[in-house]
């Protein structure tokens, strides 16, 4: 049996058809979801207003009374935890070109010292290599792969069909 562009475009049909239904019923679940956050959101803008202000106040305790955490320097009450954490310090290089000399006149008979001390990165950079022509790239032994052709079918509309795309696609991958 051989395939006709007619055959291909009735399958397309039917596609379409089915991702319309598909998009109308996101549609409708965006403008439930919609709806529903609308119908809560004051209440939520009100509890998180009030948490918030619970929030600053406990804070103000915990800053105010440094003592109650001297040791241990936290405590976890009703499954929050209180009280202080060391927070890491940041390393501030002034002039790294400085800095690189002095590490290595300090480290410069320990070279295993000056590994984790001094990053030094040198490897080819795909985008560069990717404009190079094929012979070039042969002679320097680098391969291209996967540029091939593939299907594509890929409809031209909106957000909610991304999202509709989306859908498909983890249905496919399962």
């Amino acid at each position: 049996m051989t395939t006709t562009i007619a055959t291909i475009e009735a399958a397309a049909k039917t596609y379409a058809e089915s991702r319309t239904k598909l998009s109308e019923l996101v549609t409708e679940l965006n403008d439930l979801m919609t709806a529903a956050k609308r119908s809560k959101l004051g209440a939520i803008k009100r509890a998180v207003a009030r948490t918030a202000e619970y929030h600053q106040a406990l804070f103000n305790l915990v800053e105010g009374n440094p003592d109650l955490f001297a040791k241990p320097k936290s405590k976890v009450l009703h499954g929050v935890k209180v009280g202080y954490a060391k927070q890491p310090g940041a390393i501030l290089i002034a002039n790294e070109e400085d800095t690189l000399k002095r590490l290595k006149a300090m480290f410069a008979d320990d070279p295993a010292a000056l590994a984790l001390l001094i990053k030094t990165t040198e490897k080819p950079i795909k985008d560069g290599l990717g404009e190079l022509p094929a012979d070039k790239l042969k002679k320097l032994g680098v391969t291209v792969t996967n540029d091939t052709n593939k299907v594509v079918i890929k409809p031209v509309d909106s957000e909610v069909d991304k999202l509709v795309e989306e859908l498909i696609q983890g249905a496919v991958e399962e």
